[in-house]
């Protein structure tokens, strides 16, 4: 998910140096896999052409003008990566297939489809940042931030009332001020 990304989301730029890489990397475990094949004796032999999992998941965007991060400055650098990788894995099936001779048995397994991948996984890092944070005491920030929060902690568990509440206010009023660490989308 962090190749080739420094923000939220790939740049054009990002995704097309990803893209280079994945076609790159496709093509050496290609040839790898063929040379393998082509020294023959095999009683059984497997490869795995798992790079469409990848393009799916990381370049879904580009292919997908539905997509509500799809972006045409991104498919201008790319073009649709999913055709692509689709249309060059076919090609290395039908080299292994033709290399494996006329008298080898072919099982090809696609176990699933593709689609848009949504999930919170860029949101990690942030969440991983905030729960270090919270560990260790929670952001500084000013003297009556400080404040408060050591009174919160303080507080005794019977004190589920208003003053509780109130420090709660001080404390979400004090955050919002920019004592925490903006989450950046």
């Amino acid at each position: 998910d962090y190749t080739h990304r420094q923000g939220v989301r790939r740049t054009p730029e990002e995704s097309r140096v990803f893209l280079d890489d994945l076609l790159l990397g496709q093509a050496r475990k290609e040839a790898a896999s063929l040379a393998l094949l082509a020294d023959g004796g095999w009683d059984l032999f497997m490869t795995n052409l798992g790079e469409a999992h990848c393009v799916g998941h990381q370049l879904w965007s580009a292919h997908d003008p539905e997509h509500p991060w799809h972006d045409p400055a991104v498919v201008e650098q790319v073009g649709d990566p999913v055709r692509t990788m689709y249309r060059r894995l076919d090609r290395a099936l039908g080299r292994h297939i033709a290399a494996a001779g006329d008298d080898a048995t072919v099982l090809v397994l696609a176990p699933h489809g593709m689609g848009p991948h949504y999930s919170g996984t860029p949101l990690l890092d942030e969440i991983l940042y905030r729960i270090e944070i919270a560990d260790n005491g929670g952001p500084q920030g000013n003297a009556a931030s400080r404040a408060a929060k050591s009174a919160w902690g303080r507080l005794p568990e019977r004190f589920d009332g208003p003053a509780r509440r109130a420090l709660t206010r001080l404390l979400q009023r004090r955050m919002a001020a920019g004592d925490t660490p903006p989450l950046e989308l």
